[in-house]
Parts: structure tokens; C-alpha cells; sequence
């Protein structure tokens, strides 16, 4: 069976599976780097990491920062070149301390959750760790993703939804999770949360990679119909500079247009406009 990859910015997990981070113990470095080694997302849990450092009971936090980077060094060692990252609590004591660290460890990916993490941008600095809240509803997503914007000029590379039938730290009430469980389905509710991602002007989906190119082109008509629904956000384009080299989803473009299938307003958008204005050109 031919599986799909997960592309989230310059990652891609050959498997698009992520590992869920499970606390005190469970998430370590060999179920991590195992999952990243066979082609999917591996996640450390930062939650009481340091137990079994000697002094965790009398320093807990220089035991917790020394065991994120000892379990992200023996994580590497067993994924051979895969995808690691950590979930990191909102809710931890020194969460601040245990983000900066993770991205000092080398961490691919931070995923946070049990609260808001509005502050995760400001703590991961310049580095390019990607970063995703986890959220249960369309509310939490409307103010982590308007902060984000607001101060910091950016979005998620990602979101973790987690509905009322996942284990961990959950955005509902006991009442909430009856209703769903019961008679109501939660599609909706991840309907409403893509919406809100969707509504940021800063975010941004790069078709020139042949992998995005695929996809557009294996399914023509599903192809165009994205194309033109998300033309405001799609850019393409190539850094070489050799004249005689063709690229087949340029190729593709020129034709749709050409032949009427694509719109000449999502054409100039996708291949030129959409870059001048993100870049300031």
C-alpha cells in the first residue's frame, strides 16, 4: 500500500504518523527514536523526564533539562537521520526552561498542549524548530493562532486537534465528553479549527518541491479545484538558474492556464504576485 508523506516545512516523515507524548517514562528515547526510524514523528515527553536522574528528588529541573538532552542524544542514535521532537506541557513547572532547552537538545519538532502555549514562539528564538499547539476547539485555536500573529509575526507549522475520545489532558468537560461520545460527531468542530488556520495571512503552502507538485497534478481535478479555493496562499517557483531545465508542475501550470482550467488571477497569484508580496519585492 503506497502511503502518503507528511510534509511539515523542510521535514518530511516518510510515514505520516506522529507519535503521541506520553509522560514519566513512556515516551523516552527508544519508543521515539524507533518511530523515527521507521519513517514516522518520534516524541519525547519532557513530563518528570529526569526520574531516574540521582538527584531528581532534591533538583528536579538541572535532573530534567540533563535527561532532554541525554534522551534526544539517544534518540538520535537510534533513528538514524529521522524525525524527533518533544511534547512539552504548558502546565509543567519551568515549562519556559524545558522549550529552550529542547530546542538546545536539537529538537525537529516541539509539540505543546494542557494550556496555551502563546508564549512557545518567543521561547524557541530565532531556531527552526517547528511548533504546534494542541487544541480541542475552534476557541483555543482563535487565540493561541491571533497571539502568535499578533506578537510575533508568525503561525503553527502545524496542529495537534485532539477530540473528546483522545487520552491526556483534554479541553472538555466531563459533560462535553458524554455529548460526544454519545450522539454528536466532532467533525464539525475540526471543520471550524481548519477555518480559523485558514484565516492567517502569513501562512503559506510551497508547491515547488516535486512531492507538492505530485499531488497537484496526480488528481487534475481535485488539483485545480485547490489551486483556485487557496490561491492567495500558494506560491511556486524554482532557485535554478538553468534556462534549459523544465519542471513539470510549471509545465502543468502553463497548460491549465492556457487551456482556461485555471484562472489566469490564480495563475499570476501562485507563480509571481503571491511572492512579491510576501518578500516585499
Amino acid at each position: 500500500m503506497k502511503v502518503k508523506t507528511l510534509k511539515i516545512g523542510d521535514l518530511t516523515a516518510r510515514i505520516p504518523l506522529i507519535q503521541g507524548g506520553m509522560g514519566v517514562g513512556i515516551s523516552l528515547s527508544s519508543l521515539a527514536g524507533t518511530v523515527a526510524k521507521c519513517g514516522g514523528i518520534g516524541v519525547i515527553s519532557t513530563a518528570q523526564i529526569g526520574y531516574r536522574e540521582p538527584d531528581f528528588y532534591s533538583n528536579t529541573l538541572q535532573a530534567n533539562l540533563r535527561a532532554i538532552n541525554s534522551e534526544m542524544k539517544k534518540a538520535r542514535e537510534i533513528a538514524h537521520g529521522g524525525i524527533i521532537g518533544f511534547n512539552i506541557m504548558v502546565a509543567l513547572n519551568h515549562y519556559k526552561e524545558q522549550v529552550m532547552e529542547a530546542v538546545k537538545a536539537g529538537a525537529d519538532v516541539i509539540i505543546s498542549g494542557a494550556g496555551l502555549p502563546v508564549k512557545l514562539p518567543e521561547y524557541i528564538g530565532e531556531s527552526n524548530v517547528k511548533i504546534a499547539p494542541i487544541v480541542s476547539g475552534e476557541k483555543a485555536v482563535k487565540v493561541i493562532l491571533k497571539y502568535w500573529h499578533k506578537y510575533y509575526g508568525r503561525t503553527a507549522d502545524f496542529i495537534v486537534i485532539e477530540g473528546p475520545k483522545a487520552g491526556g489532558h483534554l479541553g472538555f468537560s466531563k459533560d462535553e465528553i458524554i455529548k460526544y461520545n454519545s450522539n454528536l460527531n466532532f467533525d464539525d468542530e475540526v471543520k471550524k479549527i481548519k477555518r480559523v488556520v485558514m484565516e492567517y495571512e502569513n501562512l503559506y503552502g510551497d508547491l515547488s518541491a516535486n512531492s507538492g507538485g505530485c499531488a497537484i497534478m496526480r488528481d487534475e481535478e481535485f488539483g485545480l479545484a485547490f489551486l483556485e479555493k487557496y490561491q492567495d496562499r500558494l506560491l511556486f517557483g524554482t532557485d535554478m538558474a538553468n534556462c534549459e531545465m523544465t519542471f513539470p508542475l510549471g509545465n502543468w501550470l502553463d497548460e491549465q492556464e492556457h487551456a482556461g482550467r485555471l484562472s489566469r488571477s490564480a495563475y499570476e497569484k501562485i507563480c509571481r504576485t503571491n511572492a512579491e508580496k510576501l518578500f516585499h519585492l
